[in-house]
């Protein structure tokens, strides 16, 4: 990251990839140091819980990383199973929390409602590489549709795309 031009240009700016890069390298921290062995191993399970659900919060795409960093953590550590259920519970509540929320705002129980937007801006009919909010079809995404409902539509215009132009 260091090494990295645009990296040294974001760090200033008040943007998600920051804060994800921050929680995923606290994240890595907290799971390969010293402290998950012995007494504290339940401690910081539930911290890195917390952390790992915070940065699904922050990066829905990265949902999945705890699971095999967790049992990659248990089978190196030798952590007790209750210390592996520990940062589950705490990963549940964060994210389980952000789901309830979506609930009840948005009426739809999902982690994200961007899910639809970004994969039609990557393989959508007017996916061209770059950002498209501007240009997403208007009978698409048109006025007066709930969050959930835009979602749905972009996601089923990419998906009906790629099964359609699946070379492109």
């Amino acid at each position: 990251v260091a090494l990295w031009p645009h990296g040294t240009a974001y760090a200033g700016l008040l943007l998600t990839e920051t804060l994800a890069t921050f929680l995923l390298m606290a994240l890595l921290c907290l799971l390969s140091g010293g402290a998950m062995r012995g007494s504290r191993s339940e401690a910081v399970a539930l911290a890195s819980g917390t952390v790992a659900g915070l940065l699904a919060l922050t990066r829905p795409s990265l949902v999945l990383l705890p699971l095999p960093l967790a049992f990659a953590w248990r089978a190196r550590s030798g952590a007790p199973a209750r210390s592996l259920a520990c940062l589950f519970l705490a990963y549940g509540a964060v994210v389980g929390a952000w789901v309830a929320r979506n609930a009840a705002v948005v009426g739809e129980p999902v982690l994200t409602t961007k899910l639809g937007h970004d994969l039609y801006e990557g393989i959508g009919r007017e996916a061209d590489g770059g950002p498209i909010h501007d240009r997403v079809r208007g009978d698409l995404v048109g006025p007066g549709r709930a969050e959930a409902e835009r979602n749905r539509a972009c996601l089923r215009a990419a998906l009906a795309n790629a099964a359609s132009e699946p070379g492109r």
